[in-house]
């Protein structure tokens, strides 16, 4: 049975399960051999917009990342998904997380090298919510981190956090722009960091702030088929904080691009795990 999550609910309940005999070590070891999700939801977009924020589900072959708090060196443990078992998996057999130790999840597009630092034993992440060409954009990309959880072969219990918000823009799309294929959309501040990057913590506050370089445009998904005429939605994950000059991109398939301002003069507010509804645009 298909699980869903709404976009301000996020919880995930990892149900460590121990191994046997081939999995422990001389000295008693014991290693968590699969991740267990019974929740509601995640992070990949799968349905409409709704009063309660927006659906996502796991999809088979996603990764999640563990990393031990605290450990500046932490080795990376990806857990992939397995639609068939609803749970996560070891990408490699040889490394899986160790009962006891303390970890934490972290949901998150292509981390930069070396990002693990630790102040007064906690951990801190950065990450990069990133906007090039060849870049997963869009909702795909939204990052969220775990608080911190023991690993305990008899389950385990942690709560995902989200790492940005969602501009939702409502566009009435002309039939004559239509026509030129548009295929993804954009917005630019002219004040104000939307994407780049960032740090994060597996503890409150959970997104600490932007760091350089940044970026003052943050991007739609692109689409295989191109946006048909009338009302459309478009969701741009951004990072939290307070930007204004808001100007909508509008792309084309044929490379070429145009726009419009979105509340030109209003002070756009960004809250991390909520959706930010602008005016509606007709182009």
């Amino acid at each position: 049975m298909k699980k869903v999550m709404f976009f301000l609910a996020a919880t995930l309940v990892f149900m460590a399960t121990g191994c046997n005999k081939e999995n422990t070590v001389t000295d008693d070891v014991q290693y968590v051999s699969e991740l267990k999700v019974n929740f509601e939801g995640d992070t990949k977009v799968s349905a409409a917009h709704s009063a309660a924020g927006l659906k996502f589900d796991w999809e088979d072959g996603d990764v999640i990342r563990i990393l031990e708090d605290g450990n500046a060196d932490s080795p990376i443990y990806n857990y992939v998904y397995d639609a068939s078992s609803e749970s996560f998996k070891p990408e490699d057999e040889g490394q899986k997380m160790v009962v006891g130790t303390k970890y934490f999840a972290l949901k998150a597009v292509n981390p930069v090298s070396n990002f693990i630092t630790v102040d007064e034993g906690k951990s801190i992440v950065k990450l990069n919510l990133k906007t090039g060409a060849s870049d997963e954009r869009g909702l795909p990309a939204i990052p969220l981190i775990s608080d911190v959880f023991t690993a305990d072969a008899s389950g385990t219990v942690a709560t995902m956090h989200h790492l940005c918000g969602v501009v939702e823009v409502p566009v009435n799309l002309s039939a004559e722009e239509a026509a030129r294929n548009v295929t993804k959309f954009s917005i630019y501040s002219s004040d104000g960091k939307l994407a780049g990057y960032y740090t994060a913590t597996p503890y409150p506050p959970y997104f600490l702030g932007t760091s350089t370089p940044e970026s003052n445009t943050a991007y739609s998904e692109e689409k295989t088929t191109p946006y048909e005429a009338g009302d459309i939605t478009v969701f741009i994950p951004v990072l939290p904080g307070t930007c204004t000059g808001v100007f909508l991109n509008v792309y084309f398939d044929n490379g070429s691009s145009g726009g419009t301002y979105i509340d030109k003069d209003r002070q756009l507010v960004v809250e991390r795990g909520k959706i930010t509804k602008v005016t509606q645009v007709n182009y």
